[in-house]
């Protein structure tokens, strides 16, 4: 997973997850980054929160693995 994958994954919210794990230091409001890249990290927060994808325990969890990470939300 590297920075740019922000342009497709933005829609997931288990990968969007995974992607703020990886990389939402580099959102910090001190940061420069590409305003399209913010753009959709913003517009990703906004839709799934701080906890994108992740209720429950884990325990008999279904839900579907990221094509990205292959973790499973």
């Amino acid at each position: 997973m590297t920075v740019h994958d922000i342009l497709f994954l933005h829609g997931d919210g288990d990968c969007f997850l995974e992607y703020v794990q990886r990389f939402g230091h580099l959102y910090r409001k001190d940061r420069r980054i590409d305003p399209v890249f913010r753009e959709l990290y913003d517009r990703a927060t906004a839709r799934f929160g701080a906890d994108a994808g992740r209720e429950g325990d884990g325990a008999g969890d279904q839900r579907p693995r990221c094509p990205v990470t292959g973790t499973v939300g």
